[in-house]
Order: structure tokens, then C-alpha cells, then sequence
């Protein structure tokens, strides 16, 4: 299974799709227990979002985690994308690693 941090290579292989392909996600918000609070310019303590897609007929799977919210935000808009083009289910990190981890 080939694994990518680039969402933009996930949005083209569903682009180029002829049908519908159920593609599952799972996203997980964690805080950074170890990071001091922040400061006003950074509006608290810091926070890590990890998403995951698995893309099971294209043997694809994305993992990233986004540090910064900008960065996440313009992962959000792409994620609304995905869930017009094709057959998107959410599920959680837990469900994720099993389907994961298990050969198809």
C-alpha cells in the first residue's frame, strides 16, 4: 500500500475515478500536553489534528497531522471536495488502524 502526506494526489486519483469509490476518513484532535500554554497570538494551547484517508481500491493511504490551522483549513476544503466526488465515510482512529492494518 503506498501511504502519502499529499492530499492534493488523494483529490486528483478521486478526480480521475469513473465511479464512485468508498474512500474512509477519520480525523483526531489532540492536545499537545507537553507544549505551554500559549499566548495571545497563539489563542492557547497548542493542538495537533490528524487526518487519515484510506483509499482501499487504490491501495492509498494518507496521514498527516496539522500543526497549524491554516494549513488544516484549506485540508477542510478539500475534504468537502472529496465528499461531493465520491462515497466518503467517516470513521473513527480506531476503526482506521484496523482497516489499516488489514491486508485486503
Amino acid at each position: 500500500m503506498k501511504q502519502t502526506q499529499d492530499l492534493d494526489e488523494i483529490m486528483n486519483l478521486v478526480r480521475s475515478q469513473q465511479e464512485k469509490e468508498k474512500i474512509f476518513i477519520s480525523q483526531q484532535e489532540k492536545n499537545l500536553s507537553d507544549m505551554s500554554l500559549g499566548d495571545e497570538d497563539t489563542g492557547g494551547a497548542a493542538i495537533e489534528i490528524e487526518v487519515k484517508i484510506l483509499m482501499p481500491e487504490e491501495a492509498v493511504y494518507f496521514d498527516k497531522v496539522y500543526t497549524h490551522s491554516i494549513e488544516y483549513e484549506e485540508a477542510v476544503s478539500q475534504i468537502k471536495e472529496l465528499e461531493q466526488l465520491s462515497a466518503l465515510q467517516k470513521i473513527s482512529p480506531e476503526d482506521m488502524e484496523k482497516k489499516y492494518s488489514t491486508p485486503s
